[in-house]
């Protein structure tokens, strides 16, 4: 029934406009049109699957066959809501068609520019359920220490949680309706990976992304970032689900133990070689030669002269002023333009006190000449 000086085209719209608000996302919604004159007008067959009357039975009817009145005091019956004439929600109970009552969650709305309201009917079990789905959903993705976030099927951002906010460094409104790579140009091969689980349905887990965030704008991040596709009740795709890490901290960290294992395994090679042999210039060479095993391109190895000519001589207490020093080893001793700048093995080199060697030696501390 459409409202006075409305037109069947205007009633149609309406009614698609109201049949596509956000409601229960939920199996047997069903659908109920009630006209001014308290008529029901609509009656689908989700409608007809969840109460059992089928719609010749039900139309053009005021819904006597669902009033449970005859057994007493019920709390709010369906008739009630719809009589209300307004956007309403909560809870009613509807005679099913073998007699027994119905506990079912309605939503209300009013058909704008006319006096018609419509109804989705859901089983108020089901309505429960739902209800604490989304409530653990929503609360996971909110309170969640992880960044979370939903994409579109053209890798859009709908939503994004506070954690990923922090690890953006912007707020949600930010992110909405924009690309990640509208949101972090410098991260790069994201989209493809999200794409591929779009188009396939395979999710990807801790893939490693790295670049800058508004976060932190000078600094080199990583991130671990799985993802999954989003698919509705029919399992039709409709975006991606994002879940990120910050592991920067835990990426470095592996990186340091790493060098670490690196250095004594270094110390423990160069301890090795140095132990068989009581020859100072093949000692010296041996050390040359193990400090290019990832640790150097070019390496020499200079003691100072006295030493060199008489190994039981004792170097001088403070060393100051200019030095000599003779070079016993050198690496790679051939086939490096580089290599063949520096002097040989037993050649005798004098440097001044101001110079990188002689610093290093009185400081006896590493000596890093910045380039």
């Amino acid at each position: 029934m459409q409202g006075p000086g409305e037109s069947d085209e205007t009633a149609d719209a309406a009614e698609t406009r109201l049949w596509d608000l956000p409601g229960p996302d939920a199996p047997l919604v069903a659908g109920v049109r009630v006209a001014g004159s308290g008529r029901i007008t609509y009656w689908d067959a989700a409608a007809e699957a969840l109460l059992g009357y089928p719609s010749a039975q039900v139309l053009g009817s005021r819904g006597e066959l669902l009033d449970p009145a005859q057994d007493g005091h019920v709390p709010v019956s369906l008739l009630e809501r719809l009589a209300a004439g307004r956007d309403t929600a909560g809870p009613c109970t509807v005679r099913h068609r073998d007699g027994r009552l119905v506990e079912l969650m309605v939503w209300v709305y009013r058909v704008p520019a006319g006096a018609d309201v419509l109804a989705f009917l859901m089983d108020m079990s089901v309505a429960a359920e739902a209800r604490i789905s989304r409530a653990v959903l929503e609360g996971l993705f909110s309170h969640s220490p992880i960044g979370q976030s939903a994409f579109d099927n053209g890798l859009r951002y709908l939503r994004v949680n506070p954690a990923l906010e922090a690890i953006n460094g912007m707020p949600e409104a930010e992110h909405l309706g924009r690309r990640l790579s509208d949101v972090l140009p410098d991260v790069g091969g994201v989209e493809s990976v999200m794409r591929r689980v779009l188009d396939t349905g395979e999710s990807v887990v801790g893939f490693r992304a790295t670049g800058r965030s508004p976060a932190a704008p000078d600094e080199e991040r990583v991130w671990s970032c799985s993802y999954f596709r989003l698919e509705d009740a029919r399992g039709q795709p409709f975006g991606v689900g994002a879940s990120v890490v910050d592991i920067t901290a835990r990426v470095r960290a592996e990186q340091e133990a790493m060098e670490s294992r690196r250095r004594l395994h270094l110390l423990s090679e160069a301890g090795a070689r140095m132990s068989t042999s009581l020859d100072m210039r093949q000692t010296a060479q041996q050390l040359a030669d193990v400090a290019l095993h990832g640790l150097a391109d070019l390496a020499t190895v200079d003691l100072l002269a006295e030493i060199a000519d008489d190994a039981a001589a004792e170097p001088a207490d403070g060393l100051t002023g200019d030095i000599v020093v003779r070079r016993l080893g050198k690496a790679p001793a051939h086939g490096s333009p580089a290599a063949q700048v520096l002097a040989p093995p037993g050649a005798t080199l004098h440097h001044s006190a101001d110079a990188p060697y002689a610093r290093a030696m009185a400081r006896g501390d590493p000596f890093l000449v910045a380039r």
